[in-house]
Protein backbone atom coordinates (compact mmCIF):
# COMPACT_ATOMS: atom_id res chain seq x y z
CA UNK A 1 0.00 0.00 0.00
CA UNK A 2 1.21 3.04 -0.92
CA UNK A 3 1.73 5.26 2.26
CA UNK A 4 3.19 9.07 2.19
CA UNK A 5 3.23 11.62 4.78
CA UNK A 6 0.43 14.52 5.05
CA UNK A 7 0.35 17.04 8.23
CA UNK A 8 -1.48 20.35 8.60
CA UNK A 9 -0.68 23.42 10.84
CA UNK A 10 -2.14 26.40 12.30
CA UNK A 11 0.59 28.65 12.31
CA UNK A 12 2.32 32.01 11.40
CA UNK A 13 4.74 33.39 9.15
CA UNK A 14 6.48 35.84 11.15
CA UNK A 15 7.96 38.79 9.77
CA UNK A 16 11.30 38.03 10.82
CA UNK A 17 13.56 34.80 12.12
CA UNK A 18 11.94 32.94 9.70
CA UNK A 19 12.96 31.37 6.17
CA UNK A 20 10.77 31.13 3.03
CA UNK A 21 10.26 27.57 3.62
CA UNK A 22 9.02 26.64 7.90
CA UNK A 23 8.18 23.71 9.36
CA UNK A 24 5.07 24.12 11.14
CA UNK A 25 3.67 20.70 12.47
CA UNK A 26 4.45 16.79 12.04
CA UNK A 27 2.41 13.84 11.62
CA UNK A 28 1.82 11.19 14.49
CA UNK A 29 -0.82 9.29 12.54
CA UNK A 30 -0.83 7.82 8.52
CA UNK A 31 -2.34 5.39 7.04
CA UNK A 32 -2.94 4.52 3.51
CA UNK A 33 -2.85 6.74 0.54
CA UNK A 34 -1.45 9.99 1.39
CA UNK A 35 -0.14 12.57 -0.74
CA UNK A 36 2.14 15.99 -0.02
CA UNK A 37 2.92 18.52 -3.05
CA UNK A 38 5.59 21.61 -2.07
CA UNK A 39 7.24 23.87 -4.51
CA UNK A 40 5.98 22.89 -7.08
CA UNK A 41 6.38 19.02 -7.37
CA UNK A 42 4.94 15.75 -4.88
CA UNK A 43 7.12 14.96 -2.19
CA UNK A 44 8.95 11.52 -2.89
CA UNK A 45 7.96 8.45 -0.63
CA UNK A 46 11.14 7.92 0.66
CA UNK A 47 11.69 11.59 2.33
CA UNK A 48 8.16 11.42 4.02
CA UNK A 49 7.91 9.29 7.22
CA UNK A 50 6.22 10.14 10.83
CA UNK A 51 7.75 13.20 12.32
CA UNK A 52 9.17 14.63 8.94
CA UNK A 53 8.43 18.34 8.44
CA UNK A 54 5.61 20.20 6.48
CA UNK A 55 5.89 23.46 5.26
CA UNK A 56 3.58 26.60 4.73
CA UNK A 57 1.89 26.21 1.52
CA UNK A 58 2.00 22.69 0.89
CA UNK A 59 -0.89 20.88 -0.40
CA UNK A 60 -2.42 17.33 1.32
CA UNK A 61 -4.28 15.02 -0.55
CA UNK A 62 -5.73 11.21 0.77
CA UNK A 63 -7.12 8.85 -1.24
CA UNK A 64 -10.02 6.75 -1.09
CA UNK A 65 -8.01 4.68 1.94
CA UNK A 66 -5.98 7.55 3.59
CA UNK A 67 -6.13 8.77 6.94
CA UNK A 68 -3.69 11.00 8.95
CA UNK A 69 -3.24 13.02 11.93
CA UNK A 70 -1.14 15.52 12.95
CA UNK A 71 -0.27 17.52 15.69
CA UNK A 72 0.98 21.62 15.65
CA UNK A 73 4.60 21.70 16.67
CA UNK A 74 4.84 25.54 15.81
CA UNK A 75 5.29 28.03 18.85
CA UNK A 76 3.61 30.58 17.05
CA UNK A 77 0.38 28.57 16.87
CA UNK A 78 -2.49 27.30 19.88
CA UNK A 79 -1.46 23.72 20.11
CA UNK A 80 -4.00 21.76 17.76
CA UNK A 81 -4.71 18.62 16.62
CA UNK A 82 -6.42 17.76 12.95
CA UNK A 83 -7.39 14.49 11.98
CA UNK A 84 -7.97 14.36 7.77
CA UNK A 85 -10.48 11.73 6.41
CA UNK A 86 -10.24 10.30 3.01
CA UNK A 87 -10.93 11.56 -0.61
CA UNK A 88 -9.84 14.78 0.89
CA UNK A 89 -8.01 18.01 -0.39
CA UNK A 90 -6.95 21.21 0.95
CA UNK A 91 -3.66 23.76 1.43
CA UNK A 92 -2.96 26.12 4.57
CA UNK A 93 -1.44 29.42 4.54
CA UNK A 94 -0.28 31.05 7.39
CA UNK A 95 0.88 34.71 6.75
CA UNK A 96 0.29 38.34 8.25
CA UNK A 97 -2.84 39.89 8.02
CA UNK A 98 -4.57 42.79 9.36
CA UNK A 99 -2.46 42.68 12.42
CA UNK A 100 -3.22 39.12 13.23
CA UNK A 101 -0.96 35.84 12.85
CA UNK A 102 -3.38 34.73 10.10
CA UNK A 103 -3.17 30.51 9.24
CA UNK A 104 -5.87 29.65 6.78
CA UNK A 105 -7.22 25.88 5.72
CA UNK A 106 -8.39 26.09 2.00
CA UNK A 107 -10.55 22.69 2.02
CA UNK A 108 -11.30 21.85 -1.52
CA UNK A 109 -13.29 18.86 -0.74
CA UNK A 110 -13.57 15.92 1.94
CA UNK A 111 -13.49 16.04 5.95
CA UNK A 112 -11.38 17.68 8.35
CA UNK A 113 -11.50 17.72 12.11
CA UNK A 114 -9.91 20.15 14.44
CA UNK A 115 -9.10 19.98 18.43
CA UNK A 116 -7.63 23.58 18.68
CA UNK A 117 -7.20 25.08 22.26
CA UNK A 118 -7.82 28.90 22.30
CA UNK A 119 -6.17 31.30 20.57
CA UNK A 120 -4.59 34.38 21.82
CA UNK A 121 -6.07 38.06 20.15
CA UNK A 122 -2.90 38.48 17.82
CA UNK A 123 -3.77 34.91 16.18
CA UNK A 124 -6.39 33.75 13.64
CA UNK A 125 -7.13 30.83 12.62
CA UNK A 126 -10.02 30.16 9.38
CA UNK A 127 -11.10 27.62 7.25
CA UNK A 128 -11.85 28.38 3.50
CA UNK A 129 -14.60 26.31 1.83
CA UNK A 130 -16.36 27.48 -1.75
CA UNK A 131 -19.04 29.13 -0.03
CA UNK A 132 -18.13 30.27 3.52
CA UNK A 133 -15.02 30.83 5.48
CA UNK A 134 -15.35 29.53 9.06
CA UNK A 135 -13.72 31.22 11.88
CA UNK A 136 -12.56 29.54 15.05
CA UNK A 137 -11.45 30.64 18.46
CA UNK A 138 -10.95 27.60 20.83
CA UNK A 139 -12.87 24.75 19.57
CA UNK A 140 -13.19 20.81 18.43
CA UNK A 141 -15.23 20.45 15.51
CA UNK A 142 -15.93 18.50 12.04
CA UNK A 143 -16.22 20.43 8.73
CA UNK A 144 -17.50 17.93 5.66
CA UNK A 145 -17.62 18.82 2.23
CA UNK A 146 -19.11 16.39 -0.66
CA UNK A 147 -18.58 16.24 -4.19
CA UNK A 148 -21.05 18.41 -4.99
CA UNK A 149 -19.82 21.28 -2.75
CA UNK A 150 -22.12 21.11 0.25
CA UNK A 151 -20.96 21.97 3.13
CA UNK A 152 -21.89 20.49 6.98
CA UNK A 153 -19.97 22.21 9.99
CA UNK A 154 -20.76 19.56 13.31
CA UNK A 155 -19.06 20.76 16.41
CA UNK A 156 -18.37 18.86 20.02
CA UNK A 157 -17.08 22.11 21.90
CA UNK A 158 -17.03 25.78 21.27
CA UNK A 159 -18.62 27.45 18.71
CA UNK A 160 -17.64 27.90 15.07
CA UNK A 161 -19.18 31.03 13.00
CA UNK A 162 -19.97 30.04 9.43
CA UNK A 163 -19.60 33.25 7.07
CA UNK A 164 -21.45 33.25 3.81
CA UNK A 165 -20.78 35.04 1.16
CA UNK A 166 -23.60 37.39 1.54
CA UNK A 167 -22.25 38.03 4.49
CA UNK A 168 -24.75 36.49 7.14
CA UNK A 169 -22.99 34.59 10.08
CA UNK A 170 -24.51 31.41 11.06
CA UNK A 171 -23.06 29.59 14.52
CA UNK A 172 -22.05 26.02 15.12
CA UNK A 173 -22.52 24.82 18.36
CA UNK A 174 -23.11 21.57 19.88
CA UNK A 175 -26.21 20.32 19.53
CA UNK A 176 -26.68 22.59 16.11
CA UNK A 177 -25.15 21.99 13.28
CA UNK A 178 -24.69 24.86 10.02
CA UNK A 179 -25.29 23.36 6.67
CA UNK A 180 -25.07 24.39 3.13
CA UNK A 181 -26.23 22.62 0.25
CA UNK A 182 -25.45 23.63 -3.35
CA UNK A 183 -27.74 26.17 -4.51
CA UNK A 184 -29.43 26.68 -1.47
CA UNK A 185 -28.74 29.04 1.70
CA UNK A 186 -27.34 28.46 4.72
CA UNK A 187 -29.43 27.04 7.48
CA UNK A 188 -29.18 25.84 11.35
CA UNK A 189 -29.69 22.00 11.68
CA UNK A 190 -30.61 20.45 15.34
CA UNK A 191 -28.45 17.10 16.44
CA UNK A 192 -30.52 15.29 18.35
CA UNK A 193 -31.17 11.99 19.42
CA UNK A 194 -27.69 10.55 17.59
CA UNK A 195 -23.89 10.57 17.99
CA UNK A 196 -21.99 13.30 15.84
CA UNK A 197 -20.66 10.49 14.05
CA UNK A 198 -23.88 8.74 13.10
CA UNK A 199 -25.29 12.17 11.87
CA UNK A 200 -22.36 12.93 9.79
CA UNK A 201 -22.58 9.17 8.23
CA UNK A 202 -25.92 9.76 7.29
CA UNK A 203 -25.61 13.35 6.30
CA UNK A 204 -22.83 12.05 3.56
CA UNK A 205 -25.14 9.17 2.70
CA UNK A 206 -27.87 11.19 1.91
CA UNK A 207 -25.87 13.71 -0.52
CA UNK A 208 -24.26 10.56 -2.10
CA UNK A 209 -27.68 9.76 -3.07
CA UNK A 210 -28.37 13.55 -4.05
CA UNK A 211 -25.40 13.34 -6.15
CA UNK A 212 -26.06 10.25 -7.69
CA UNK A 213 -29.40 11.25 -8.30
CA UNK A 214 -28.26 14.39 -10.52
CA UNK A 215 -25.27 13.10 -12.01
CA UNK A 216 -25.62 14.63 -15.25
CA UNK A 217 -26.63 17.99 -14.40
CA UNK A 218 -23.86 17.71 -11.71
CA UNK A 219 -21.33 16.58 -14.97
CA UNK A 220 -22.28 19.05 -17.29
CA UNK A 221 -22.80 22.23 -14.83
CA UNK A 222 -18.74 21.44 -14.01
CA UNK A 223 -17.41 20.55 -17.17
CA UNK A 224 -18.92 24.38 -18.41
CA UNK A 225 -17.24 25.61 -15.71
CA UNK A 226 -13.94 23.51 -16.32
CA UNK A 227 -13.93 24.48 -19.62
CA UNK A 228 -14.13 28.17 -19.12
CA UNK A 229 -11.74 28.51 -16.24
CA UNK A 230 -9.08 26.82 -17.90
CA UNK A 231 -9.33 29.10 -20.80
CA UNK A 232 -8.80 31.93 -18.66
CA UNK A 233 -6.11 30.07 -16.16
CA UNK A 234 -4.21 29.17 -18.89
CA UNK A 235 -3.79 33.05 -20.87
CA UNK A 236 -3.02 34.57 -16.99
CA UNK A 237 -0.49 31.69 -16.96
CA UNK A 238 1.29 32.64 -19.70
CA UNK A 239 1.23 36.59 -18.96
CA UNK A 240 3.00 35.44 -15.49
CA UNK A 241 5.13 32.82 -17.12
CA UNK A 242 6.39 35.75 -19.56
CA UNK A 243 8.25 37.37 -16.22
CA UNK A 244 10.75 34.11 -15.84
CA UNK A 245 13.46 36.55 -15.11
CA UNK A 246 11.82 37.41 -11.35
CA UNK A 247 10.36 33.79 -11.37
CA UNK A 248 13.98 32.23 -11.86
CA UNK A 249 15.67 34.53 -9.72
CA UNK A 250 13.17 34.12 -6.83
CA UNK A 251 13.71 30.58 -7.14
CA UNK A 252 17.75 30.18 -7.03
CA UNK A 253 17.33 32.99 -4.13
CA UNK A 254 15.01 30.54 -2.36
CA UNK A 255 17.81 27.80 -2.48
CA UNK A 256 20.04 30.31 -0.40
CA UNK A 257 17.40 31.40 1.69
CA UNK A 258 18.10 34.87 0.14
CA UNK A 259 16.55 37.60 -1.90
CA UNK A 260 17.72 40.76 -3.54
CA UNK A 261 17.84 44.66 -2.26
CA UNK A 262 14.80 46.36 -1.48
CA UNK A 263 14.59 47.92 -4.56
CA UNK A 264 14.76 45.02 -6.47
CA UNK A 265 11.70 43.19 -4.16
CA UNK A 266 9.58 46.28 -4.97
CA UNK A 267 10.26 46.14 -8.91
CA UNK A 268 9.42 42.68 -9.28
CA UNK A 269 6.58 42.65 -6.83
CA UNK A 270 5.07 45.07 -8.86
CA UNK A 271 5.92 42.96 -12.15
CA UNK A 272 4.24 39.38 -10.64
CA UNK A 273 1.24 40.94 -8.65
CA UNK A 274 -1.48 41.63 -11.08
CA UNK A 275 -1.33 37.96 -13.01
CA UNK A 276 -0.58 35.98 -9.81
CA UNK A 277 -4.02 37.77 -7.93
CA UNK A 278 -5.73 36.32 -11.21
CA UNK A 279 -4.56 33.22 -11.10
CA UNK A 280 -5.14 32.89 -7.27
CA UNK A 281 -8.81 33.70 -7.91
CA UNK A 282 -9.06 31.39 -10.64
CA UNK A 283 -7.46 28.49 -8.78
CA UNK A 284 -9.57 28.85 -5.37
CA UNK A 285 -12.09 27.63 -8.22
CA UNK A 286 -10.38 25.33 -10.93
CA UNK A 287 -9.09 23.30 -7.98
CA UNK A 288 -12.26 22.66 -6.77
CA UNK A 289 -13.55 21.58 -9.93
CA UNK A 290 -11.09 19.95 -11.04
CA UNK A 291 -11.63 17.33 -7.67
CA UNK A 292 -15.55 16.98 -8.08
CA UNK A 293 -14.65 15.58 -11.84
CA UNK A 294 -12.43 13.63 -11.00
CA UNK A 295 -15.20 12.12 -8.16
CA UNK A 296 -17.90 12.40 -10.58
CA UNK A 297 -16.14 10.22 -13.15
CA UNK A 298 -16.25 7.10 -10.79
CA UNK A 299 -19.77 7.55 -10.70
CA UNK A 300 -20.15 8.18 -14.73
CA UNK A 301 -17.66 5.21 -14.80
CA UNK A 302 -20.57 3.68 -13.13
CA UNK A 303 -23.15 4.59 -15.77
CA UNK A 304 -24.32 7.79 -14.53
CA UNK A 305 -24.45 10.90 -16.10
CA UNK A 306 -23.05 9.58 -19.34
CA UNK A 307 -24.05 11.29 -22.51
CA UNK A 308 -23.45 14.49 -24.45
CA UNK A 309 -22.04 17.84 -23.37
CA UNK A 310 -23.88 21.24 -25.06
CA UNK A 311 -21.01 21.50 -27.93
CA UNK A 312 -20.99 17.97 -28.87
CA UNK A 313 -18.16 16.91 -26.84
CA UNK A 314 -19.24 13.12 -25.37
CA UNK A 315 -18.91 12.44 -22.00
CA UNK A 316 -16.56 10.26 -22.53
CA UNK A 317 -14.71 12.53 -24.37
CA UNK A 318 -14.04 15.69 -21.96
CA UNK A 319 -13.36 13.01 -19.01
CA UNK A 320 -10.67 12.03 -21.22
CA UNK A 321 -9.18 15.57 -22.11
CA UNK A 322 -9.46 15.76 -17.95
CA UNK A 323 -7.40 12.94 -17.58
CA UNK A 324 -4.89 14.00 -20.11
CA UNK A 325 -4.98 18.29 -18.75
CA UNK A 326 -4.50 16.66 -15.18
CA UNK A 327 -0.80 16.59 -14.73
CA UNK A 328 -0.43 20.01 -16.16
CA UNK A 329 -3.21 22.02 -14.75
CA UNK A 330 -1.63 20.64 -11.09
CA UNK A 331 1.75 21.19 -12.15
CA UNK A 332 0.57 25.03 -12.98
CA UNK A 333 -1.59 24.98 -10.22
CA UNK A 334 1.81 23.31 -7.72
CA UNK A 335 3.63 26.57 -9.39
CA UNK A 336 1.78 29.03 -8.36
CA UNK A 337 0.97 28.17 -4.90
CA UNK A 338 4.74 27.97 -4.78
CA UNK A 339 4.98 31.93 -6.10
CA UNK A 340 2.61 33.17 -3.84
CA UNK A 341 4.94 31.65 -0.98
CA UNK A 342 7.51 33.36 -2.32
CA UNK A 343 6.21 37.01 -2.62
CA UNK A 344 4.60 36.75 1.06
CA UNK A 345 8.70 36.14 2.32
CA UNK A 346 9.28 39.26 0.00
CA UNK A 347 6.35 40.93 1.61
CA UNK A 348 6.82 41.22 5.49
CA UNK A 349 5.05 37.69 5.89
CA UNK A 350 1.69 39.13 4.51
CA UNK A 351 0.34 37.64 1.14
CA UNK A 352 -2.03 39.72 -0.74
CA UNK A 353 -3.27 36.84 -2.76
CA UNK A 354 -4.57 34.97 0.56
CA UNK A 355 -7.83 33.14 0.25
CA UNK A 356 -8.87 35.05 3.34
CA UNK A 357 -7.98 38.05 2.21
CA UNK A 358 -10.51 37.75 -0.89
CA UNK A 359 -13.04 36.59 0.91
CA UNK A 360 -12.94 39.46 3.01
CA UNK A 361 -12.95 41.91 0.50
CA UNK A 362 -15.50 40.14 -1.62
CA UNK A 363 -17.64 41.18 2.18
CA UNK A 364 -16.67 44.41 1.98
CA UNK A 365 -18.31 44.55 -1.64
CA UNK A 366 -21.74 43.28 -0.45
CA UNK A 367 -24.42 44.98 2.17
CA UNK A 368 -23.92 43.87 5.78
CA UNK A 369 -26.35 41.46 7.40
CA UNK A 370 -27.53 40.42 10.81
CA UNK A 371 -26.00 37.45 11.91
CA UNK A 372 -28.21 33.79 12.12
CA UNK A 373 -26.53 32.25 15.15
CA UNK A 374 -27.31 28.88 16.77
CA UNK A 375 -28.35 28.57 20.41
CA UNK A 376 -26.40 31.23 22.77
CA UNK A 377 -22.81 29.92 23.38
CA UNK A 378 -21.75 28.56 26.87
CA UNK A 379 -20.50 31.66 28.75
CA UNK A 380 -17.31 29.19 28.94
CA UNK A 381 -16.60 28.48 25.98
CA UNK A 382 -13.56 30.36 23.47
Amino acid sequence: MSRVIAAIAVAMVATAGLGAQDKIGEAVYLDGAVSVTRDGSALDSSAVVIGAPINNFDQVETGDDGNAQVQITTPRAAPSTITISPDTQFTFELSALEGKQSSSINLVSGSLSLKVSKLSNAQDLTIQTESAVLGVRGTEFTVSTSDAGDVLVTCVTGAVACTAEDGTEYQAVPGTAVENQEGAAFRTVPVTGTDLEAFRRSWTEERRAAIRANATGLIQANAARYLMLRAAYDRDYQTLMSREDVISKWRAEDRRSGMGTRAEVEREKRAVLAPLLRLRRAQFLLERVQFRLLRLKRLHDQGFGQGTLPGGLTTNQFFDQVLRDRPEVNGHMATIRNLARLYAFRNGGADPTSYSLMFRERLKEKPAREPLRGPRRPQNQD
